[in-house]
């Protein structure tokens, strides 16, 4: 089931289909309403992050301790090891990852979002 929130711009899940997401590129405190969504409604978070470090460490402590699982990954480096490091972190810390986010794609980029974890590159 979707819900709009209040300012009308994102569709929020309630009951999401998943349970474990990974996100991938977290570049400004903006993208943290994307990661409260996902924790508020009961996913775990993996929040690879590549910004602000103590707004991060802020988000994590404040969801975590309104009992949100949420871990923050700080990874620079690119490509397909990266990708398999952030999502092998992941799923030590959260499990089995059910999602995939990448808050950088974008049409103007040329990826998808999920392709650079796997099967044939974009």
């Amino acid at each position: 089931m979707k819900r709009t929130d209040q300012a009308g711009d994102l569709a929020v899940f309630v009951n999401p289909p998943w349970k474990t997401s990974l996100i991938l590129n977290v570049r400004r405190t903006a993208d943290f309403s994307v990661i409260r969504l996902l924790v508020e409604a009961g996913v775990g978070v993996a929040a690879h992050f590549r910004c602000c470090p103590a707004q991060m460490n802020g988000l994590v402590e404040e969801l975590w301790d309104s009992g949100g699982r949420i871990v923050a990954l700080r990874q620079d480096a690119e490509g397909r090891g990266a990708h398999a490091w952030l999502l092998h972190s992941a799923e030590q810390m959260l499990g089995p990852i059910d999602i995939v986010l990448d808050l950088c794609a974008h049409p103007d980029e040329g990826r998808d979002g999920l392709s650079s974890l796997g099967g044939d590159d974009a």
